[in-house]
């Protein structure tokens, strides 16, 4: 298991994503990720599927006690000092679900819609923030349709590799 809530004996229960996020304290949030990151090695992991930024965009969203905020500027700059922590301890990190995530159940059949300037403007901001400012090695892809597609080749290749400059690790959930 993960260095999480609950999932392992003597595990911390860390405050969720939006608590931590309303804080507005990015030395507590890297602090937070440090943490993390030694419970990790503690753990016996090499890598954590953490932390996760997607963005809050219904109240219906099948995760967003794990997602810090409805606002990618926001999420970025307080998710992206964690994950500099947990990478700061040698862990390597998969920010998820990139992106658009918007429902926890039946996710290989969600459509989600959204044009391309409220996909940079918002919903990849934080990963771009995380990339670009706090050196992510890795990030979490997402399983949801976006649009008819299935590959989120713009999302991933166009964005992230030829525009973003990124050459990290990039997984399916």
């Amino acid at each position: 298991g993960e260095a999480r809530n609950g999932s392992r004996n003597g595990a911390t229960w860390w405050p969720c994503a939006v608590t931590l996020c309303s804080t507005w304290n990015a030395e507590l949030t890297y602090e937070y990720g440090q943490q993390y990151g030694l419970q990790a090695i503690d753990a016996q992991e090499q890598g954590a599927y953490a932390p996760a930024m997607n963005l809050h965009r219904s109240p219906f969203g099948g995760r967003n006690f794990e997602y810090w905020s409805e606002d990618g500027f926001i999420s970025g700059k307080l998710a992206g000092p964690a994950a500099a922590g947990i990478q700061s301890k040698g862990v390597i990190i998969f920010p998820k679900h990139c992106a658009l995530n918007d429902g926890d159940t039946n996710r290989g059949g969600n459509t989600t819609w959204a044009n391309e300037q409220a996909i940079r403007e918002l919903y990849m901001r934080p990963y771009e923030i995380t990339i670009k400012d706090y050196g992510a090695k890795g990030i979490m892809g997402s399983l949801n349709r976006i649009g008819m597609t299935w590959f989120h080749y713009g999302m991933y290749v166009t964005m992230m590799r030829n525009e973003w400059g990124w050459h990290g690790t990039l997984i399916t959930d």
